[in-house]
Formats: structure tokens, sequence, C-alpha cells
């Protein structure tokens, strides 16, 4: 009697899963490499039918910590495709450029199609390398996963970081210097205004006031007034007209994305949404620390001549004067508009011979130094003297420990660890102040 049961059951299975199988088979015509075939050829299709190519709203790193960057790209049927971006510029006679690179690409296929840039090319590989001693740490994307497109618009994501990229349609009548200049003049505007936040709805229960982060693409505001400590942080694209968001947000229940810059604010002209500029109590303007100083450390019994440059306009300076024997190096400055306070930060410097120096926060007392990312000092802007100063204080964090000097550190590779740490090439201890000297 088992037997028969047995088999009985056998025989039910059997005609279950048949059914099962052909329902599924008849729910598509084609064979799922059918599918695969056809999608590949779609999204190579819609590749090149733009005549004027691409703009791409670009975010490498996987929260979107850097914001995003405007990269253009024009494909051709042969797997050729020609980049530029806004980080590509150049200038020549005083007139804007940028530069185009050229390289191979490839539609691969995997659980749908997938647009691979399969050579070295400068702009994706810049934000792609993993090599921070080349000061390429972005950690993006050079492969995208097909999800959808149109003759506009046609939507990846990151095959590494999931990140939504778009890519739009140039108009074929736009310049590529053109469109791109275009970005770079919204930036620089925003840059080098005073404004360190916007304001939507200014006075209200519900205002939200974004943050603007002098160094990347990114705005901090809190969404719920009611939790003022829960903070969340979204990237955006520049454009020649204002500022697209990576995603929707909302303001008073109506969901916002895309802003026009207009002096003073951000609007969203589809719903009436405006942000208003705000300037900090605590701004003190860029060009006041720009010219030479006399840098004083050993407690204030040594001192060398230095001088702060511009570097990013509105968010960073280059002080120069700083050696390793007779070799010279920059450090990067961060400067805030919110804060009014420049910053010195572990960071990479260059190299020296066959080593990778970076600049190290140093504790004396402990007798340690770090390369973690942020740690280092702020400087304070006193014009409350004979003249303008800036003073040297542990900026907190590099948790248990005070930062009392820097050290011009050597490591064998590029990638700072206590494995490839060779040395100091140069040290200032007990750093003081800055005092201008102009």
């Amino acid at each position: 009697m088992r037997n028969i049961i047995y088999y009985i059951s056998i025989s039910v299975l059997l005609i279950f899963n048949y059914s099962c199988t052909t329902e599924v088979d008849d729910l598509f015509d084609q064979t799922a490499t059918e599918r695969l075939d056809a999608n590949v050829r779609a999204c190579k299709d819609l590749l090149i039918s733009a005549s004027n190519g691409w703009v791409i709203e670009y975010y490498p790193e996987e929260l979107q910590s850097y914001g995003g960057f405007a990269v253009l790209a024009k494909f051709d049927e042969n797997g050729e495709v020609t980049v530029s971006s806004e980080i590509a510029r150049e200038e020549e006679n005083n007139q804007p450029n940028y530069l185009t690179y050229t390289s191979h690409y490839s539609i691969l296929t995997s659980n749908s199609a997938v647009l691979s840039f399969d050579t070295y090319n400068y702009i994706f590989h810049y934000f792609a390398d993993p090599d921070y001693g080349n000061g390429a740490s972005y950690d993006g994307d050079f492969e995208f996963t097909y999800i959808s497109g149109t003759d506009e618009e046609i939507i990846f994501r990151g095959t590494k970081t999931g990140n939504k990229i778009v890519f739009r349609a140039l108009n074929e009548n736009t310049d590529w210097v053109t469109y791109l200049d275009g970005v770079y003049q919204v930036q620089e505007k925003i840059a080098e205004s005073p404004y360190s936040s916007f304001i939507w709805n200014k006075g209200a229960p519900n205002e939200i006031e974004f943050d603007l982060d002098e160094l990347n693409n990114v705005f901090r505001y809190v969404p719920d007034n009611s939790n003022p400590d829960v903070w969340e942080s979204i990237g955006f694209c520049y454009t020649p007209t204002g500022i697209n968001l990576y995603k929707e947000i909302e303001m008073g229940g109506t969901p916002v994305q895309n802003l026009r810059w207009e002096e003073g604010k951000l609007l969203s002209e589809a719903t009436n949404i405006e942000l208003i500029a705000g300037i900090s109590d605590n701004y003190i303007p860029y060009e006041t620390f720009i010219g030479n100083w006399v840098l004083y450390y050993n407690n204030g019994n040594t001192q060398v001549n230095v001088s702060i440059e511009e570097n990013k306009k509105g968010s960073s300076l280059t002080l120069k004067g700083l050696k390793i024997g007779t070799r010279g190096y920059n450090v990067e400055l961060g400067y805030s508009k919110k804060t009014g306070k420049l910053s010195m930060l572990s960071q990479y410097m260059g190299t020296y011979d066959q080593y990778y120096v970076y600049l190290c926060p140093w504790d004396i007392g402990e007798g340690t130094l770090t390369w973690t990312e942020g740690s280092g000092y702020d400087l304070i802007y006193d014009d409350n003297t004979d003249k303008p100063e800036l003073t040297f204080v542990d900026n907190g964090k590099w948790s248990g420990y005070n930062v009392t000097g820097i050290m011009f550190f050597a490591f064998s590779s590029p990638s700072p660890s206590n494995g490839s740490a060779e040395g100091y090439l140069v040290r200032f201890q007990n750093l003081v102040k800055l005092v201008k000297n102009n």
C-alpha cells in the first residue's frame, strides 16, 4: 500500500511541475537569452542615438558623500566613447576649455545589460580608481547596469555603488564647452558668494535649513524639526541653470528635485518653492586669508615664512612654504563659510623619491601620529591684534589624543598603514599660530 501511495504522489508532483513550467514558458515569447540579447541591443541603440551625446549626472560613492558631477559622453556604433566633464577644465588664452578623452566601451551581459568603460578613460577612472595616492579615492563606478530608457533619458545603476545614474540627451545645438562652462559658472557664483546655507519657509515651525558642504556637492539638513539631532545628507549636481538633487525630497509635502539659481535664491518653478540663501554670523570672506604669513611653531621659538593662496574657490586654500629639505610641499587648508575657520587635516601630499608622503597629525606627549581622515587642526581667525592671526587648535576628531604638531611622513604604499610606514621626513612640533605679514 505504501508503494502505491508513493507512486501516486510522484505522479501528482510530476503533473504539477509540468503544468507550472508550461505556464511560465507561456508568459514569454522569447527565451531568457533572447530577452537579454534584446536588452543589450536596446541599450546600445539608445546610447548611439543621441547625435550630440548625453549629459550624465554621475554620483560616485554609495552614499553620494561627494555629491554629483556633470559628465558628457558621446557613443558610436564601433565601441568608442568620447567623454568630457566639469573636472577636465583648463584655461587657454583666458578662455575656458574642457579636455575630451576617447576610449572603448562594451555592453556586457550579466543578469541585465551592463555598460562598461572597459579601457582607461581619465574621467570615469578618476572617480573609480581606488589609488588614493593618485588623488582619486571617490570609490565610484565605471560599469553601469541598464534599467530603462528612451531617446531622451536612460536610467542606469552603478554596479558597485547601486547609485542611480541618469543620462539625458544633450540638445544637438548645445556646444559641449558652453554647457560645461555654464555648470562651472553657476558653481563659481555659489562658491564665491557668502552664502553657507539655503532656507525654506524661514521662521515657520516646519522651516528647513540646508547647510552647504563647502568641499562636496552635498546639503546637510534636519528634515523634521521635532527631531533636531537627526540629520540627513543629499547630494546634488550643478547644472548651467542651478542644481539637481540626487532624488526628490519633500518640503511641506511637496516633492522637489530641480532648482534654478537666482541671485540669493534657489527656486523650484514647478512647485513655487523658494530656498533663500543665508549668511552665517561667523562668516569671514575667503579673500581675507590670502597673502603672506609667518608660521610660528616649536612653542613660538621657530618661525618660517609661508603664503596662503587660492585653491578651490570658496572651499579650500593652499599653504605654501613648508619643505622637505629643499623641496616644497603644498598643504591644503579647508575653508568654511559657516564657521569662519580654516582647517589643516591629514592629507596626501605627493611623493618623495620612492615614498608616498602624508601630512600626519602628531600627539607629541603620547609619541604617536595618525593619518585618520578628518583629524587635524582648526585655524581660528583673530584680527583684534596688531596683525591678523590664525591660531592652531586641535579639532577633536582624533579620539583620545591631542594634536600638538604635524609630520610629513613617508609610506612605502599609496595607502598608508602601519605595515607601510617608513618614518618621518620632517616634523613641526607645537604649532602655535600664523601671523599675517602684509
